[in-house]
């Protein structure tokens, strides 16, 4: 888009297109333009899948490798039976949601618990037990790169999140006033050129 909003200015100007022609070129640009990409409007042999597909390890691709952070294994060795497991104490866990990005429990630790929650932790992952942002321990040599967590004894409601860090925050506001700069300066130029 932006090679054409520069270069078919430029075109106009170097053929010296008169002004009374520039509405054709605009209208034959917009019709080879269409010609060209319809074909890319709807992909062909594109499979709908629901979103539990992408919430675990997609058989017969490396999505558990070369996208796997460098703390992890770099392939999971298997698929975990479970979503979550008790790795230390004793506790029952209930799962209440899940979608790609925040995953629910209710957890009953009978005594202080260590629990594995089966995703690959990425910074933003945080968890949370009963509203209160706990510490992930993503390192254990035993469970590389997988989010591991700790809950004292008691019924506890756990949220597992993907939240944007600091940098993606920062990274987003930067791309919104590069836009809103972009837009002020097509609107100025339209101004100037009534002028």
């Amino acid at each position: 888009a932006l090679l054409g909003g520069i270069s078919i200015p430029y075109c106009i100007k170097v053929l010296k297109i008169q002004q009374t022609q520039k509405k054709y070129v605009f209208i034959v640009f917009c019709i080879v333009s269409i010609l060209v990409t319809v074909h890319m409007w709807k992909p062909r042999g594109y499979k709908i899948e629901q979103p539990s597909f992408y919430s675990g390890i997609y058989n017969g691709t490396t999505d558990t490798g070369e996208s796997s952070p460098v703390w992890s294994v770099r392939f999971m060795e298997y698929a975990p039976s479970k979503r979550i497991d008790v790795i230390g104490g004793i506790a029952t866990v209930i799962e209440r949601s899940r979608t790609t990005t925040e995953h629910r429990y209710t957890i009953n630790a009978t005594i202080p618990s260590q629990l594995l929650e089966n995703t690959l932790f990425f910074p933003g992952w945080n968890v949370y037990v009963d509203g209160k942002k706990t510490d992930i321990e993503f390192q254990d040599p035993n469970h590389r790169g997988i989010i591991t967590f700790r809950v004292d004894e008691g019924i506890h409601e756990v949220r597992v999140v993907f939240q944007n860090t600091k940098i993606r925050t920062y990274s987003e506001y930067i791309s919104l006033a590069s836009f809103a700069i972009c837009i002020m300066l097509m609107i100025r130029g339209c101004i100037w050129r009534k002028r």
